[in-house]
Order: C-alpha cells, then sequence, then structure tokens
C-alpha cells in the first residue's frame, strides 16, 4: 500500500509526466516506436530499352507504397530533387549510385535510402492471322526485371536486396488495342508492390549508428580575421581550425566587411586547407 500510495504521489508531483506504472505488477508503458524515415531516390535505366521518365516513375511509385504501409516516413520528391539540383549530384546506377544515394540520405537526415535499377524491359510479340476479313491478332508479352536495395544510411549497410520480374500480355485485333496504355507503369507497381510487402514485414530494421569520425579542417583568409560560417552557424574568424565529420558535405561562407563574400560546398577530409583570398566588390560602370 506504501508504494502504490507513494506511486501516486509522485504522479502529481511530475504533472504531465507519464507514469510508468499505475499498478504494481503491470508492464512499464514504454514510448510509441518512431517509425524509420526513408529517402527514395530516382532508379536507373540499365536496360537497353529507352522508356522517357522511367527512373522518375519508379521512384514515384516506390515512395507512394511506401506510404501506403504507414510504417515508414517518405521524405518528399520535393526536397530530394532540391538536394539533388543543388548540390549537382548526378548517378548513373553504375558503382557510384550506392554511394551518392547514401550521401543524399545523409543531407537529408534520413535513417535508410531505397534505390532501384530496370535490369532488363523486353517485349516478345507473336502475330496470329486467317481469322477472316485479313484480321489479324498480336499477342505482346511486356516483361521487365528490376532490382531494389534498401541501404541504412549511417553504417552503409545494404538491409534488404531483391531482384525481381513480372510479365504482362497485352492484345492488338487490327487497329484495337487492349491494355497497351500504362504498361510499364502497371509493372512496376506489381513488381515494387512485392517489394515493400516484403520491407514491411522485417522487425526491428536496424537503422545502425556509424563510427564518428572528426578531422581537423583549417580555414584562412586574406586578409585575416573573415567571418566563417558553416551551415549557416557562426564558428569564428580566420585563421581558425575545426573539427568536422570526415567526408560529409558542409556549406561554407566566409566574409569580410568590405569584400565580396565567399561561399561553396565543401566535402570535408583530413588535412583539408580553406584558403580564400576574399576581393573588393566589382563595381559597375555609370
Amino acid at each position: 500500500m506504501l508504494r502504490r500510495f507513494l506511486l501516486i504521489v509522485a504522479c502529481v508531483l511530475l504533472d504531465g509526466i507519464i507514469c510508468l506504472s499505475s499498478q504494481e505488477g503491470e508492464p512499464a508503458v514504454s514510448p510509441p516506436a518512431v517509425p524509420p524515415t526513408i529517402a527514395v531516390i530516382d532508379f536507373a535505366n540499365l536496360s537497353d530499352s529507352y522508356v522517357p521518365g522511367i527512373e522518375e516513375t519508379a521512384a514515384q511509385i516506390l515512395s507512394a507504397l511506401l506510404a501506403q504501409t504507414e510504417k515508414f516516413v517518405v521524405l518528399e520528391r520535393e526536397r530530394i530533387t532540391a538536394v539533388v539540383q543543388e548540390l549537382g549530384f548526378v548517378y548513373s546506377g553504375l558503382v557510384d549510385q550506392e554511394s551518392t544515394a547514401i550521401e543524399i540520405g545523409k543531407l537529408l537526415g534520413a535513417d535508410f535510402v531505397d534505390l532501384g535499377s530496370i535490369l532488363d524491359y523486353s517485349t516478345d510479340t507473336l502475330v496470329y492471322s486467317g481469322y477472316g476479313y485479313g484480321l489479324q491478332v498480336k499477342n505482346t508479352v511486356y516483361t521487365m526485371q528490376v532490382s531494389v536495395k534498401l541501404v541504412a544510411v549511417n553504417t552503409g549497410r545494404i538491409v534488404y536486396a531483391e531482384v525481381l520480374e513480372d510479365n504482362e500480355k497485352v492484345l492488338e485485333a487490327g487497329p484495337l488495342r487492349i491494355g497497351l496504355q500504362g504498361v510499364e507503369k502497371r509493372l512496376l507497381t506489381k513488381i515494387l508492390r512485392q517489394f515493400v510487402d516484403h520491407v514491411s514485414q522485417l522487425e526491428n530494421l536496424d537503422r545502425g549508428q556509424a563510427e564518428l569520425r572528426l578531422v581537423e579542417v583549417v580555414f584562412e583568409s586574406v586578409p585575416a580575421g573573415a567571418n566563417v560560417e558553416i551551415n549557416g552557424i557562426y564558428i569564428g574568424s580566420t585563421p581558425i581550425v575545426y573539427s568536422l565529420e570526415d567526408g560529409k558535405v558542409y556549406q561554407i561562407r566566409i566574409t569580410y566587411p568590405g569584400t565580396t563574400p565567399w561561399e561553396m560546398q565543401v566535402r570535408a577530409y583530413e588535412g583539408l586547407v580553406v584558403n580564400v583570398t576574399l576581393a573588393p566588390p566589382i563595381e559597375k560602370e555609370p
């Protein structure tokens, strides 16, 4: 009784804070789990077939399917596109696609990135004739093979990956076409839904914690005494040595009264020296 009384008193004193247990023997109330954040990167088309916009369409479909599960926080496409355009990222789906996607995920603060490639897209057509009135019937089978993977941003580890394939049959009778519109979208939706179904069943996705490695970066300027800002935060005046996370991209801005500000995206690494000569602003001719 005394223990329960003290617990009730503590709950009253800590107004607004959830009590861990209201009765002896009841399980503690744990806070709800925060869904992992996922950034879906545009796919790469590695097949021999050119389909306009299929890379972005695949990413849009995957984003929508992941959001429908309500198990993930899917970042808006506009945010991802803005980061890609601002930093000038170019990825081709080859060796550098994964590392580039991870870097984009870090800048967006995502736990995971989803990326994939269209490995193959082919058609196989059979023509049947002899139905009278010179009518020909075409039966075309569209086959698509897609590689998709889920990568942890902090560790770079591939959490889940699949190579999926599906097909769709389309009939064409003379000038009529049955079901030909949007065949690529339908194939992508069927394939990516399989991937999402499997990923959504994974328990306790390991977001991982990468080992933080700091490097010392030197900031110098002519003239000395210029203000240094990193990601919009003032850190001091030149010359100055500051520790940054190895491999991370930072927005650096160096200013001095009466000169033109210097600003650039810089990737931190061991031994980096940012040495800037600040020039007076260019006067416009009257």
